[in-house]
């Protein structure tokens, strides 16, 4: 990070205006030790925060998905004799529709992380392994996530000069276009259809909330209230005759 930082503030000093650009210190990406570089302590310090609760929630996945049935009818004893048996077909609904959004969001990773890597490969980016990797695994994240996954990239490339950076960008519009038009809609068809704009929101709502860990458990979250909105409201208090994500 260090030395693609170093070679974007000498791409950038190249443009029209470039010299005051680079030059500007404080919180702008490249101020020197008030920049990007110089608070590489305190974003240390947040990696280790949130790589500590993201261990702590993938252990109560765990401990979850070992033994749903004592939590859902654990669950379920909270609520009054006459509701229960509402409440565990909501149970299993929801189960049976995060089983299907998350096989079909690991599919969906795969395809972003292997396209990615061949596709910074044929323009010559160094490490098209690690870039595959890290595009892939915030392909988890929709929408936000491809985003985020074209800034790694853009700073290896700043190495080799701004046509190179043109590439990588074309390359990331490419992949996203493919996947966002093509795969993502396909998979999610048979698993879990979220309203794209309901997506968007969600993230941004949890986010501010809760987060990077609110961005990352935002569309989980949003399927449980999907398939409880269609079950519970819809179907069971307005009679509406639908299905549930994840069913037939």
């Amino acid at each position: 990070m260090p030395t693609s930082t170093t070679e974007l503030r000498a791409l950038v000093s190249t443009w029209p205006f470039g010299e005051q650009i680079a030059r500007i210190d404080g919180s702008g990406l490249m101020g020197g030790a008030g920049g990007l570089v110089g608070r590489v302590g305190g974003y240390a310090i947040s990696a280790v925060s949130v790589a500590t609760s993201l261990v702590l929630l993938v252990i109560a996945g765990v401990f979850l998905a070992v033994s749903p049935r004592l939590y859902r009818d654990g669950a379920i004893l909270l609520f009054p004799p006459p509701r229960r048996e509402a409440m565990r077909e909501s149970a299993n609904a929801t189960g049976q529709a995060l089983k299907a959004w998350l096989l079909g969001q690991l599919t969906d990773m795969v395809v972003v992380g292997v396209m990615t890597g061949i596709g910074v490969a044929l323009i010559g980016l160094p490490s098209p392994l690690a870039l595959g990797l890290i595009a892939g695994l915030l392909a988890f994240v929709p929408i936000v996530g491809s985003i985020a996954g074209a800034v790694p990239a853009l700073l290896v490339a700043a190495q080799g000069g701004w046509e190179l950076m043109a590439w990588t960008l074309l390359v990331y519009i490419i992949v996203q276009q493919v996947e966002g038009n093509l795969i993502y809609p396909f998979i999610q068809k048979r698993a879990v259809k979220l309203p794209p704009v309901l997506t968007l929101f969600g993230i941004l709502a949890f986010g501010t909330l809760f987060g990077f860990l609110g961005v990352f458990v935002a569309t989980p979250l949003l399927v449980v209230l999907f398939v409880n909105v269609r079950l519970l409201y819809l179907r069971r208090t307005l009679g509406e005759d639908i299905s549930t994500p994840g069913q037939a």
